[in-house]
């Protein structure tokens, strides 16, 4: 790894702040497509890992990967499910449950299936509702299934809407529809105002999107999902065999990264400006050094894109980098807050679109069991109402790879019986096999995330995700039990054990401002009365050489991996246009 002076001593082509997905793309289209030289492209990442909001964890399950950020590739026909092919990455598909994902889908995956625990709550009549579990396919409550199919059916352009919340001026899409409407204004549109139906919504859409009804753009969120509809017609979701860190693996490969290098300023405008400013900071670096390098431009003998423009990044520690072309990914967190900051600053229309998105806070809950609490092909769960306050779990076996990972510990121990003594054995072993067979994750952001924290430790929030399973559960009967209900043999519910009696340990991943500063929290969300042209602004370069990535920038649609990873691909090639390569 190059020192911090080597690093300063030079010109690149390209400096890539943030080692995300779309950080990790553009670099290495770069080098694979346009044949820059590695050593040219610096990729600088605040944190001290690479890879973003994936990340994952190999402690709490020993032998399993636990995805800590990312998890499900969406859509069946996009680069994410591309690279699996071609590199022969297996991936599985699997159930896809949450409203927000496009579910629930209409058939079993795999014997795949999902669950709806709606809580007791009044209706827009005020008749008591009972707390009740639904199956994915229950046709017997009339407000859950026409409450999915208006939740599938959200990308079509629909009259009801267009006539009640019509804008006077037309979209750069030809949709005629207000930014005003949030998702909630959209539900109560279509006769959705059963407080049940909507806090359903609320649980496995909107949360899933990483905020609420009442904050979320119905029109954008109708364009995303016009987007994925063409990616993937059925809902289709799918994971990483080994986990979402051999995509991680793949991009970094060949790639120059320096972690734990936070930048705080980008200064761009006069080159002569740049390296006036650069060498009066760093003596060690004049026009003499500047033309010994070979990836060095000088004042004197630049042309750089038809241009002599350079920019200087400075880091935390006052350290600097000059560079031909800037590529921005950072998290629209950091630039609204100025932990990154431009000089010049941004262009107001830039710091507009920052405000017409939010990212809230999200956390991850983990919990680990001896065996399984719930039914064997049970995959996920939407719980919503006042008495839910993690609003999605799902749930993996990982019995094979546990039963892997113990026999390759029994192996280890046998071959050395006969070398070490049994105290020596028990300190070097101690606690390497692996005791749980299953997992299960709540998800909880914006506002379920907010009410969690009030309860004031982690012990406690898992407390009530065991709380909540063993509510649910509760109200299991022979129908919840399988998705085929003729297979010959299916579990009764008194055959399973409480969550409680099997439970052997949880864990929390929390992404917020202050476990994450570089990253502020979950994903990106369109915020309803915001115009909705924000991706459009945010891509758009700035000084002809700065150019931004990430999934806010994706002009087709955001939340996703692969909406990210694609922003990355087209910066890449505006750098080599810039660059004219």
């Amino acid at each position: 790894m190059a020192s911090f002076n080597e690093l300063e001593n030079r010109v690149y082509d390209c400096i890539i702040i943030g080692s995300g997905i779309s950080g990790l793309s553009c670099a290495r289209k770069l080098v694979d497509e346009y044949a820059i030289n590695p050593t040219n492209i610096l990729v600088v990442e605040a944190n001290s890992y690479v890879g973003g909001r994936i990340l994952q964890d190999e402690s709490f399950v020993q032998g399993v990967k636990l995805e800590l950020g990312a998890e499900i590739l969406h859509g069946s026909d996009t680069n994410l499910t591309k690279f699996a092919k071609e590199q022969n990455e297996p991936i599985q598909e699997i159930f896809c449950w949450a409203h927000g994902d496009g579910g629930p889908a209409k058939n079993p995956v795999n014997k795949g299936y999902g669950l709806y625990y709606i809580s007791a709550t009044k209706s827009s009549s005020q008749t008591d509702k009972p707390s009740r579990l639904l199956r994915f396919d229950d046709s017997s409550d009339p407000d859950f299934t026409r409450t999915n199919d208006i939740i599938w059916n959200i990308s079509e352009n629909d009259e009801v809407v267009g006539k009640r919340f019509r804008s006077n001026s037309m979209s750069s899409n030809g949709d005629l529809v207000s930014d005003n409407i949030s998702i909630l204004d959209f539900l109560i549109a279509k006769g959705v105002t059963n407080e049940d139906m909507l806090a359903m919504v609320d649980a496995g859409f909107s949360n899933t999107l990483c905020t609420s009804n009442m904050n979320l753009s119905y029109k954008q969120c109708k364009k995303w999902f016009k987007t994925w509809d063409s990616e993937s017609p059925e809902a289709e979701d799918y994971k990483f065999t080994n986990s979402y860190s051999v995509f991680v693996d793949y991009l970094k490969n060949k790639i120059n990264i320096k972690v734990d290098f936070p930048i705080q300023k980008i200064q761009y405008g006069s080159s002569q400006d740049i390296l006036v400013d650069q060498i009066t900071s760093n003596p060690s670096l004049d026009n003499e050094s500047l033309e010994s390098q070979p990836t060095t431009c000088s004042v004197e003998d630049s042309t750089i894109g038809g241009d002599n423009k350079l920019i200087r990044l400075i880091g935390a520690d006052k350290s600097s980098l000059l560079t031909k072309t800037v590529v921005v990914t950072a998290s629209p967190y950091v630039l609204s807050n100025k932990i990154l900051v431009f000089e010049p600053e941004l262009t107001k229309d830039k710091i507009e679109a920052l405000q017409c998105l939010e990212i809230n806070i999200a956390m991850k809950i983990y919990v680990k069991f001896s065996s399984k609490c719930w039914p064997k092909d049970l995959q996920g769960m939407i719980m919503s109402g006042s008495e839910c306050l993690i609003p999605e779990v799902w749930f993996r076996d990982v019995s094979d790879k546990v039963a892997g990972h113990n026999r390759q510990i029994d192996s280890e121990f046998n071959s050395e019986v006969d070398s070490k003594s049994n105290s020596e054995l028990d300190s070097s072993l101690g606690g390497a096999f692996e005791s749980a067979t299953c997992y299960a994750t709540g998800f909880a952001t914006s506002k379920y995330a907010e009410e969690l924290l009030r309860l004031g430790s982690d012990e406690k929030i898992i407390d009530c995700l065991l709380d909540q399973l063993e509510k649910v559960f509760s109200l299991l009967e022979p129908k919840h039990m399988a998705a085929d209900l003729t297979e010959s043999e299916i579990e009764l519910p008194q055959q399973l054990p409480k969550p409680r009696d099997v439970f052997l340990g949880g864990k929390i991943q929390h992404w917020s401002p202050s476990t994450s500063p570089y990253i502020g929290g979950g994903y990106c969300s369109p915020l309803a009365g915001k115009s909705t042209n924000y991706p459009e602004i945010l891509a758009a370069p700035l000084s002809d050489n700065i150019f931004f990535a990430g999934e806010a920038t994706n002009t087709n649609a955001g939340g996703t991996v692969h909406s990210a990873y694609d922003t990355g691909l087209r910066a890449a090639s505006e750098v080599a246009n810039y660059l004219s390569i």
